[in-house]
């Protein structure tokens, strides 16, 4: 974006203004792991519970897709994918699929003076024996069962 002069008013950018770039470039099998399931991030604002969304927002709410806008049947539009913002394909998990990332990267530009970096990590504790997200009070409760299958 900086090598296009996507950003309007800023004419100037240059591609050598970033060093480097970490991400999952080549994709990730995680995502098949999970099914790409995206039901937790719908139901977190569906539900739209603030003290939920103040633990973690997943950054949806101009969608307008709380239980007091759209009820049941919007609900249900938003999980077939008809609507909401999984509705028009543009969000990671597809990204990360190593078929999607294929895809993605074939579109993508590479700059010589720029460093590219992909990895894979975890990040557990032991207790007791078993293997456990660190920082477990941090974690979003509508994911801890996603992020407790990632630590095994």
């Amino acid at each position: 974006m900086l090598a296009n002069k996507a950003f309007k008013g800023y004419e100037n950018t240059c591609k050598n203004w970033v060093l480097s770039i970490t991400g999952a470039f080549n994709g990730t099998t995680r995502t098949y792991f999970d099914g790409m399931n995206y039901f937790v991030v719908q139901f977190n604002n569906w539900f739209d519970i603030p003290w939920l969304k103040n633990y973690y927002n997943f950054g949806f709410d101009h969608f307008n897709i709380s239980w007091r806008k759209i009820g049941i049947w919007g609900l249900i539009d938003c999980l077939l994918g008809n609507a909401g913002p999984f509705a028009l394909g543009d969000w990671i998990l597809p990204d990360l699929t190593l078929q999607g990332s294929i895809k993605l990267n074939n579109h993508l530009h590479m700059f010589p003076n720029t460093y590219y970096f992909s990895y894979a990590t975890k990040r557990t504790s032991n207790v007791l024996g078993i293997a456990v997200p660190s920082g477990i009070l941090g974690i979003h409760p509508l994911l801890f069962i996603d992020i407790r299958k990632m630590s095994l």
